[in-house]
């Protein structure tokens, strides 16, 4: 995989099966770093629940804040909306969500 964003990229038939899901977005630095965001459901206006993967660990005191003050991942081009979190699981796994209001 080339360094750039993948957004809503089609996955393998034998992963998504094992997963899931059909689509991810992707986002691979020109350093290597992944980041992958997975959409477990999808609701109305495009709101969703998923799960963030990084292949580093993520700095919470440097996540950045939408207008609501919630924590989301400042990840540019991972989606139209920065996924706010929900949970930490590990420094590099999240529960995150989007609520378009």
């Amino acid at each position: 995989m080339i360094a750039g964003a993948y957004v809503d990229y089609r996955l393998p038939a034998s992963l998504a099966k094992r997963v899931g899901v059909r689509n991810a977005s992707f986002v691979k630095t020109s350093s290597g770093d992944v980041f992958v965001l997975i959409k477990t459901h999808v609701g109305w206006k495009g709101n969703y629940e998923g799960v963030f993967y990084s292949t580093r660990p993520l700095s919470m005191n440097k996540s950045q804040k939408d207008s609501y003050g919630r924590d989301v991942i400042g990840i540019p081009n991972i989606d139209s909306e920065l996924p706010v979190i929900e949970r930490a699981i590990t420094p590099q796994f999240f529960l995150v969500y989007c609520d378009l209001g």
